[in-house]
C-alpha cells in the first residue's frame, strides 16, 4: 500500500511540475510574439510625454475667459474631462494642452500623457519641443 501511495504522490508532483513548466513557456512565447510584432510595426515602446514641457496646472474658474465661455447654467458647471469623463468643477486643478487648447483635470492628463503623445479628444500630436503659446519668448 505504501509503495502505491508513494508512486501516486511522485506522479502527481511530476504532473504539477510539467503543468507549471508548460504554462511559463507559453507565457514566454506570447511575450516574444508581442515584442516581435511591435518591432515589425517599426515601433518600440513610446517614450512618455514630458509633462514638465506643458504650461503649469491652474485652478479652474467657471465662466472665465479661459473657460471658453462655458457657464454653470450651460450644463452643470462648464467643461468635461475627456479622460475620466467627469465634470470639471470650479477650483479643480486643470491643465490646458498648448497644441489644441483642450482642458483636462491635471492628474488625468498627466496619466494619459505617460502612455500617449496625443490629445485624448482630437488626437492632435503634442510636440514637447515647441513652446506653448503663453510661454513664447518676448
Amino acid at each position: 500500500m505504501s509503495i502505491f501511495f508513494s508512486t501516486f504522490l511522485l506522479a502527481m508532483a511530476v504532473s504539477v511540475y510539467c503543468c507549471l513548466l508548460c504554462r511559463d513557456r507559453v507565457r514566454s512565447d506570447d511575450d516574444d510574439t508581442g515584442a516581435a510584432a511591435e518591432r515589425a510595426r517599426g515601433g518600440g515602446t513610446i517614450a512618455p510625454f514630458p509633462v514638465e514641457a506643458l504650461p503649469p496646472a491652474y485652478a479652474y474658474v467657471v465662466g472665465s475667459s479661459e473657460d471658453g465661455g462655458a457657464t454653470a447654467a450651460s450644463g452643470g458647471g462648464g467643461r468635461e474631462c475627456a479622460v475620466c469623463l467627469g465634470a470639471v468643477r470650479e477650483g479643480e486643478m486643470v491643465r490646458r494642452l498648448p497644441a489644441c487648447e483642450h482642458v483636462y483635470h491635471a492628474d488625468c492628463i498627466d496619466r494619459w500623457l505617460a502612455a500617449h503623445r496625443t490629445c485624448p479628444l482630437c488626437r492632435r500630436e503634442l510636440d514637447p519641443g515647441k513652446n506653448p503659446p503663453d510661454q513664447l519668448p518676448v
